[in-house]
């Protein structure tokens, strides 16, 4: 039988599956999931955004059609000549509200929103970014410079990075107050860090992609998972036959697992999406720490419940389905080849895919990584020696 330690370690967990509480766990998680949040700012999702655009488009052009018309009738006299203007107040109408929607779509850009309305309101704030950024290094501040509310302290998060062609070097990180002064603690870090971290998820771009991900995710499992399961369950004689019977049947028994495990995977967007409204979208400029916690306590009950129900029966049946996969390519004589294998790849990968790896991916969302941890004591030791302030 295939190791399962390949998918395991792709996706590691540093919390206990506890199975045997299951059920206690899943009740903790959509008690958590239901809760309500404090609506710290109103905005638009990305959703609401993209029917408003499209509305608007449709005005624009329907409406446009017989106002254009009477343009084209207009025309100026030259000469004793008759010169139409149609064309030039068209190119301005299409213009002036092509550029109010672009007007729009750059007040919802949250991280240069955030940048603008920090360095606008707290200049000392401005002056550590530009004076700690290491000139001969061609640092810069990242984007997305939003006010933090940490313990009733005003915060603020400063990456530096490198662009090269090809990626973005992160080279430096210093926490400050609305004073610019420097807070050395790691604790300080690691609050700042869940707290930007979190409010990063309520920009248009990650809406976007959240988004796009749900079609995939209903595909799969009302559709992709099931035919896999039946086209399988049809071929139960070419197992037999072949002697990997027992493979088939412990694959069968996750019929009904795999798509409930898909779908309470998915339903942490749910909780994701109160959190980004009750931030206001796109729209915020402010992150509290209380909130962030609020979404990390979310995340840890998730993913508790999500090993103690699934983890170890995923893993196996991801390693069933890999070692049979083996089996029927390496076996010439085996009938519909390519629809088994088919169905078996879908059962490979729908469970790391479409579960593992997004509990891992909460699992490490908002938490200091080992080289964000090295880069601010270096940044930190960097500001020091420039004799910059420090909170005492």
């Amino acid at each position: 039988m295939n190791d399962v330690a390949p998918v395991s370690n792709k996706y590691p967990t540093n919390y206990p599956e506890m199975g045997d509480r299951a059920e206690e766990l899943k009740r903790e998680y959509h008690k958590r999931l239901e809760e309500t949040w404090i609506r710290r700012r109103k905005g638009l999702s990305h959703d609401a955004i993209l029917a408003l655009g499209m509305i608007y488009v449709l005005f624009v052009l329907i409406g446009g059609v017989p106002f254009l018309y009477a343009l084209a009738k207009i025309g100026i006299n030259v000469s004793g000549e008759k010169y139409s203007v149609g064309y030039f107040l068209a190119a301005v109408y299409g213009a002036v509200f092509l550029g109010a929607y672009l007007l729009f779509l750059s007040r919802i850009n949250i991280n240069k929103r955030t940048n603008h309305n920090t360095f606008s309101i707290y200049p000392k704030v401005a002056r550590a970014g530009k004076e700690l950024a290491d000139q001969d290094r061609m640092e810069v501040i990242r984007d997305f410079l939003p006010l933090l509310m940490v313990e009733d302290r005003k915060i603020f998060y400063l990456a530096f990075i490198i662009s090269k062609e090809d990626f973005v070097e992160p080279t430096g990180i210093v926490i400050v107050n609305e004073e610019g002064r420097l807070l050395e603690n790691d604790a300080w870090l690691e609050k700042a860090t869940l707290t930007v971290g979190m409010g990063i998820k309520c920009g248009h771009l990650v809406q976007m992609n959240e988004m796009n991900k749900r079609r995939p995710m209903n595909n799969v499992i009302n559709h992709l998972v099931p035919n896999a399961f039946r086209v399988l369950r049809r071929q139960g004689k070419a197992f037999r036959q072949h002697g990997a019977e027992l493979l088939w049947k412990n694959i069968l028994e996750e019929e009904e697992m795999l798509p409930t495990a898909l779908r309470e995977s998915s339903s942490i967007q749910e909780g994701e999406k109160a959190y980004r409204k009750a931030m206001g979208y796109a729209f915020a400029l402010e992150f509290r720490y209380e909130d962030a916690e609020k979404l990390r306590a979310l995340y840890l009950s998730y993913i508790r419940y999500m090993n103690a129900a699934f983890r170890q029966r995923i893993i196996a049946l991801t390693a069933n389905a890999e070692h049979l996969i083996q089996i029927i390519q390496s076996d010439p004589e085996w009938s519909n080849k390519d629809v088994i294998l088919r169905a078996l790849a879908i059962l490979a990968t729908a469970g790391p895919n479409g579960v593992l790896s997004w509990v891992w991916q909460r699992e490490i969302e908002g938490m200091v990584t080992d080289d964000e941890r090295r880069v601010f004591h270096e940044k930190t030791a960097y500001a020091r020696g420039k004799g910059w302030p420090v909170v005492g």
